[in-house]
């Protein structure tokens, strides 16, 4: 997801509800009932970036889906989504020792790949 300068990033607004935001940009997959709203569009810092703020839903899912590691532990409702989706965790890729990420400073951060089972 972009993270273009400005307030409410695509990255930004995923990160603050990533629920509600999977179901805009995946609605023909499967999710839970929503309990939370979408937060609102962001603001590019320039007007020539707004086209990168514009969020699309896709026809389908993706084949490999990357997660920040730490947003697993934070949010357990993307492991439900990404289980009931038909991802399965495929790797863990450690980041360093530390480094500053959507929640602020982490040590031993990691991504997630998870596959979709065919």
């Amino acid at each position: 997801l972009d993270c273009s300068p400005g307030r409410g990033s695509p990255r930004d607004r995923f990160f603050e509800s990533p629920l509600p935001v999977l179901r805009e940009l995946f609605p023909s997959a499967v999710h839970a009932p929503a309990s939370v709203q979408v937060p609102s569009a962001g603001m590019p810092i320039n007007a020539c970036m707004q086209h990168r703020y514009e969020q699309y839903g896709l026809a389908s899912l993706p084949d490999v889906f990357v997660v920040w590691g730490s947003l697993l532990d934070r949010e357990p409702g993307v492991v439900a989504w990404l289980l009931a989706n038909s991802f399965e965790r495929e790797a863990v890729v450690q980041d360093g020792i530390w480094s500053e990420g959507p929640f602020g400073l982490e040590t031993w951060p990691s991504f997630s790949i998870h596959r979709r089972a065919k």
